[in-house]
């Protein structure tokens, strides 16, 4: 179990403070390591036009893949009624958290949709409710890959993507030496990502390269777990093999699973390699 365990969490602060209290829950100890953070995107002019459709009746649907798509978005709406525009159309949340996030906004999903990303979308929609639509997915500008051909091949009129916050990397020297001192003394046990960025953050902070020996001799014997089976292909195209993905695309179950999978045959880390970096206590 996790009891014991250092855990290292990459991700942005902002997103990390949910999955450090869980594992605090579970008796382990989260490692913070700061790979990557986020910034609103030159979105602004396309905000706008949103805006400006919303009123006119222009909209199907706007669906939100993420809680901080709706945040950046409202930022970016900067003297716009956003929100009360979007109460006039059918927003679709991808996630659960996603949706408790807009109703605590004044925003009442139509549709939640279970499975992440596009395919969540999709899914969520009866194939009459797509044909001939106008959809806008609010999404991350960074993310690599866009799949509104998924939503067009099932009958869409149109999608409109807007990224209104993009994720960076970002180096913190004396983090990176850290962490690959944690590393090199084995006293990481897992370490969690909740993207491909977020991994590839980690390899420029720890300045390895993928497939080479120095990122194998470093990550030996520590476990990884990704949130979904986007991540973990991006990692597998990194040269990490995620041994722990949960059946269902949350953090609370990401933390579930990599507790059920630390068992009592991985050495717990002695307390004097501890070196944890908290933003809960900042």
């Amino acid at each position: 179990m996790m009891s014991g365990k250092t855990i290292a969490v990459a991700m942005p602060e902002d997103s990390a403070h949910g999955v450090i209290s869980a594992i605090v829950r579970m008796g382990g100890r989260p490692y913070y390591i700061p790979t990557i953070f986020m910034r609103m995107s030159e979105c602004r002019e396309a905000v706008a036009k949103l805006y400006n459709d919303l009123s006119s009746g222009a909209v199907d649907y706007v669906a939100f893949l993420s809680r901080n798509a709706f945040t950046y978005l409202v930022a970016a709406a900067s003297g716009l009624d956003i929100v009360e525009q979007l109460k006039s159309v059918p927003v679709i949340s991808v996630g659960k958290k996603t949706s408790e996030f807009l109703e605590s906004n004044g925003i009442k999903p139509s549709i939640i949709a279970a499975r992440p990303g596009y395919a969540g979308i999709v899914d969520s929609l009866e194939h009459s409710a797509i044909n001939g639509k106008r959809i806008v997915v609010i999404r991350n500008a960074s993310a690599k890959n866009s799949m509104a051909t998924a939503l067009l091949s099932a009958g869409a009129s149109d999608v409109i993507e807007i990224g209104t916050y993009e994720t960076r990397t970002m180096m913190d020297a004396a983090a990176s030496r850290a962490f690959y001192g944690a590393l090199s003394s084995r006293s990481i046990d897992a370490i969690i990502f909740g993207s491909g960025l977020e991994a590839e953050g980690m390899m420029e902070m720890l300045g390895i390269t993928p497939f080479s020996q120095r990122q194998a001799s470093l990550l030996s014997g520590v476990l990884l777990a990704a949130i979904g089976d986007s991540t973990a292909r991006a990692m597998a195209s990194m040269g990490m093999a995620a041994e722990v993905v949960p059946d269902k695309c949350t953090f609370d179950d990401l933390v579930i699973a990599l507790d059920a999978r630390l068992g009592a045959d991985r050495p717990t880390i002695s307390d004097s390699h501890c070196d944890i970096a908290n933003p809960t206590s900042k």
